[in-house]
């Protein structure tokens, strides 16, 4: 059973501009990339997790300088958890 990584703007009145990668890679550069997104404040970004899932997000948000956070990681399990992350 697959399981749901939910990734949660809950203060970022501007939007969170977040990256997410899947796959097994340590580099989470080198693992697919789901795109980027901006995430609004008090909305998430559901993730049905078929490998692992890494996301970052922009450092300033609101003030986009291109900086991103270092990449935060989420292990694939089969167990059909729903996972809720606050960005």
């Amino acid at each position: 059973m697959a399981s749901t990584l939910n990734l949660h703007n809950n203060g970022w009145h501007a939007g969170c501009q977040t990256e997410v990668h899947t796959g097994n890679n340590a580099n989470a550069d080198l693992n697919p990339s789901l795109g980027v997104q901006n995430v609004a404040d008090g909305a998430f970004w559901p993730i049905q997790m078929t490998a692992n899932v890494q996301w970052r997000r922009e450092r300033d948000q609101g003030q986009p300088t291109g900086q991103w956070t270092v990449w935060t990681e989420q292990t694939y399990n089969l167990d059909g958890q729903v996972y809720d992350v606050n960005l």
